[in-house]
């Protein structure tokens, strides 16, 4: 049976980044118009902008602010998805960026391993990291994820006679803020909430339980209207973020306490960050939303979400890397994807001691982010290493979210630890699965025996969370004793540091 979700929903599937731009006359039209009429959510990219706002010297990979989600000669960036919110599952993306250099598609495939395949028209190469990159222009790559051929084939012929941008209307106006943005994010979600799911969201809600039952019908009626959410992200120093969810009715009943219920939501789908809870709302008669400053740590979050996989950063350098020796090019691939996996680390320990599982949604993004990396000539230690690292991060979502880690996990991890550190990562464990910690009274009528279950729900789950702070820094300390470990390993055998 489906299960259809509001207000979290559209946090918990993406959020990305996107510049101002008008699409009838934007530089932006001849990527905007390749992606389907399909397409639900949109992100857009100004890559020098966000170079300048991370201090980022153009020509330089933005790996060195640690956002490795964008390809390395990236001058402008476009991606559309679709996402079917019933199922709360990512069903395809599709990226696009404009080069500012060279990067050819025979380089990428062997950066992959792979062969460059003439396909539909088009030179194409498959990544075992789920996608196909297509050289989409003279100038223009694509990748497409996840990697069916079909589906690709598809919407190579869709975008090659498209002349105009088809997406839904929330989106391209999304897509021209009145003021100028660095970047910009936008969800489509007119007709696409059921009245039973919004139902049940709002008897679980924590923040609706301290409100009065006669308030419910007119809440609900509220989220119903939802159209969509646009995230902006602002230059300034520090950068400024901005949050709205656009409604198609008025949202008085909720003005009180607008800025608790998007923060609510951002929490229970794991994309709340530290910097909204300083933020101010914003509230209007279809507005609802949260604005302040934004941290890079932030800015680097958000750019996890980005789907799909990236062009190993040697394809932009062939010539380079053809004239190291065997060893010296693994050491320079490994020592790149090794300084990867700790910025990874870095940032999350940045908030390693919140036991809130409004930060369990990032470990799983972060563990995802690191299974994209490409590994073609890294040291297969290294590779053991960082499945382990992210194996620990999921689990450590999974303790967020309320499910032990003492027994099972953690112990077998202790036994894996004390007997060897490379094979020991080859093994994925992951005994953990289900949905939403709940129930009880979610389908019950308003008004009927109370207002809500969610109170002992929240405490039982909140309960649990905090009783794994002690397992999940002991998976912390088990993170810094592997990474000391392997950088000594690495810096032995290569006689290089680490």
């Amino acid at each position: 049976m489906k299960r259809c979700y509001t207000l979290a929903t559209v946090f918990s599937v993406f959020l990305g980044l996107l510049p101002a731009c008008r699409a009838d006359n934007s530089p932006y039209q001849d990527l905007l118009r390749r992606l389907p009429d399909s397409t639900n959510v949109l992100v857009v990219v100004d890559v020098p902008a966000l170079r300048s706002a991370l201090d980022v010297a153009p020509g330089t990979s933005l790996v060195a602010a640690d956002v490795s989600s964008l390809p390395v000669m990236a001058k402008k960036f476009v991606m559309g998805a679709k996402i079917d919110l019933s199922e709360r599952k990512h069903v395809w993306s599709i990226a696009m960026a404009q080069l500012s250099g060279k990067m050819p598609i025979q380089d990428i495939a062997k950066t992959e391993n792979e062969q460059v395949d003439q396909f539909a028209g088009y030179s194409v190469v498959p990544t075992p990291r789920g996608g196909y990159f297509v050289e989409v222009a003279k100038d223009v790559l694509g990748v497409r994820s996840p990697g069916d051929r079909q589906e690709l084939k598809r919407w190579l012929t869709y975008q090659k006679s498209n002349p105009v941008v088809g997406l839904p209307p929330y989106l391209l106006q999304a897509a021209n803020p009145e003021t100028p943005a660095i970047a910009i994010m936008a969800i489509s979600l007119e007709d696409s909430l059921e009245p039973g799911a919004v139902h049940r969201s709002i008897m679980n809600s924590q923040v609706m339980s301290t409100r009065k039952s006669t308030e419910y019908p007119s809440v609900e009626k509220a989220l119903l209207s939802i159209k969509g959410l646009t995230f902006t992200i602002r230059a300034g120093n520090p950068l400024k973020g901005t949050l709205v969810v656009d409604f198609g009715s008025d949202t008085g009943y909720i003005l009180n306490f607008g800025k608790r219920l998007l923060i609510e939501a951002l929490q229970n789908t794991g994309l709340y960050v530290p910097d909204f809870d300083s933020w101010e709302p914003i509230l209007g008669y279809r507005v609802i939303g949260i604005s302040g400053p934004l941290s890079v740590n932030g800015v680097r979050k958000f750019g996890a979400l980005i789907r799909t996989p990236v062009p190993n950063p040697d394809a932009a350098s062939m010539t380079s890397l053809e004239s190291m020796s065997p060893q010296e090019r693994t050491i320079a691939t490994s020592k790149r994807y090794f300084k990867s996996i700790t910025s990874l680390q870095n940032d999350l320990k940045k908030d390693k001691t919140a036991s809130t599982k409004g930060l369990s949604g990032w470990y799983d993004k972060y563990a995802d982010q690191i299974d994209k990396l490409p590994t073609l000539n890294v040291d297969q230690e290294l590779v053991n290493f960082a499945a382990g690292t992210a194996q620990h991060l999921r689990a450590m979502s999974t303790s967020l979210n309320g499910i032990s880690l003492q027994s099972g996990y953690l112990q077998q991890q202790k036994v894996q630890g004390q007997t060897n550190l490379g094979t020991g990562f080859n093994r994925y464990y992951n005994p953990y699965s289900g949905g939403y910690y709940g129930g009880g009274w979610s389908d019950v009528p308003y008004g009927t025996r109370g207002v809500s279950n969610y109170g002992q729900v929240y405490l039982q789950q909140d309960a649990l969370v905090r009783q794994g702070a002690q397992s999940r820094a002991e998976l912390w300390q088990m993170i810094d004793d592997q990474t000391a470990d392997i950088r000594r390993q690495m810096t032995a055998k290569y006689k290089t540091e680490f």
